[in-house]
């Protein structure tokens, strides 16, 4: 779970911070509700995620595109986070 974000807490390094489980385009479901991510934090660190984001495939990175916004996110070191799919209307 996400807390507050820690004095000491960075953003991530390449390898740092791993997809650990993914729900895409499940089957007779709203994207809006059903799709999420898992991260995890295999570092030895707090990392933050200010400026980190998952967009869509298209690769436009505009609100109107959808996405999940990881600002203001901290995970701690070998912690999770989850985060659910944000699609504008």
């Amino acid at each position: 779970e996400a807390g507050e974000p820690a004095v000491n807490a960075d953003a991530p390094n390449f390898g740092e911070l791993v997809i650990n489980e993914i729900m895409y385009d499940p089957k007779g479901l709203m994207d809006d509700v059903a799709e999420w991510v898992e991260l995890k934090n295999v570092s030895g660190r707090e990392l933050r995620l200010d400026g980190c984001r998952f967009i869509d495939r298209n690769g436009l990175e505009t609100e109107a595109t959808g996405g999940l916004d990881l600002s203001g996110a901290t995970v701690p070191s070998q912690g999770f986070l989850i985060g659910r799919y944000l699609m504008e209307m």
